[in-house]
């Protein structure tokens, strides 16, 4: 857009102002790093029984979620698919789990941490003695 002013110059950034305003809007968009948009929650569960723990996360590039239990590297799953279903609960299961969001294109890696979540595994069965 052109516009004439009185004396005569001509003034044209409003063109160039909405161009710029526009490649900031779409540079910070382009570059968000890991949000979460699921934290993994506590879980009680009885031995054998089946139980799940969800954490979903978004960026842009679409960051890969990692797994942990007790602060060790548990599982990588594909990006924004982070369900983690154990289809028998078992007395190892039981933990502190947590999930990291990495943003695969950054260089030093850029990493979120998801809530912790505890799981505790009841035991359904019990040995009991008895004296003679």
């Amino acid at each position: 857009m052109v516009t004439k002013l009185l004396s005569g110059e001509s003034l044209c950034c409003v063109y160039v102002v909405c161009v710029i305003e526009y490649m900031h809007n779409v540079l910070a968009v382009a570059a968000a790093d890991p949000v979460f948009t699921e934290h993994p929650v506590d879980v009680m569960v009885d031995q054998g029984e089946e139980f799940n723990l969800s954490c979903s996360a978004r960026g842009n590039p679409t960051p890969m979620v990692i797994w942990y239990k007790d602060d060790t590297l548990f599982f990588l799953m594909e990006p924004v698919d982070g369900v983690l279903i154990f289809s028998g609960a078992t007395e190892e299961d039981a933990g502190v789990y947590e999930c990291r969001a990495r943003k695969p294109s950054s260089n030093p890696p850029v990493f979120v941490f998801s809530q912790s979540a505890i799981v505790d595994v009841t035991c359904k069965y019990s040995i009991h003695s008895k004296l003679i």
